[in-house]
């Protein structure tokens, strides 16, 4: 019995641990939500997840940004995202999503996104991110942005994952 309860309690600290390490990071910085051109992003939902990513659109009264304007500043979107509604989506939960800043993408410009699967739209919209330059001497880099249940958006960043949106 105590060994049951041993391994229970170690559980519930795990994740407790865990949700407090992610809610410890807080809020990415403005360096955190800064793209370049090159750099390439990759959306990681729970495998087996209902989450989708979704751009453009008007969502709980939040506007997401029109997808003709994410496709100025992203590329080589993969899989290729389905018109839904007033909204463009990966068709289906748990499917990476891939794409790359765009060379000529417009210094300032900014895009946001958020799940597609209906229940969580509202509750997952991000911060948005914002295109600068490509600093001298620095290379692309690989983005990591992976779902947490149940409804979260996180960043992988140098300093722990940070909320992107959601709860």
């Amino acid at each position: 019995m105590s060994s049951t309860l041993s391994i229970l309690v170690g559980s519930v600290g795990l994740l407790v641990a865990s949700q407090l390490s992610v809610m410890a990071q807080g809020a990415p910085t403005k360096e955190d939500l800064t793209l370049h051109p090159g750099d390439t992003i990759t959306w990681t939902p729970a495998p087996g997840s209902p989450h989708r990513v979704r751009f453009g659109g008007t969502v709980a009264g939040k506007t997401l940004t029109p997808f003709a304007d994410v496709e100025k500043i992203l590329e080589n979107i993969s899989p290729k995202l389905i018109k839904d509604g007033d909204g463009f989506e990966s068709d289906k939960g748990g499917v990476f999503v891939t794409a790359k800043v765009k060379a000529d993408a417009a210094d300032g410009s900014e895009f946001n996104f958020t799940c597609g699967f209906n229940p969580h739209t509202p509750i997952m919209v991000t911060v948005p991110f914002q295109i600068a330059p490509l600093p001298a001497n620095e290379a692309p880099r690989n983005i990591q942005i992976r779902t947490d249940p149940p409804t979260k958006w996180l960043l992988a960043t140098s300093h722990g994952d940070v909320l992107l949106g959601g709860k």
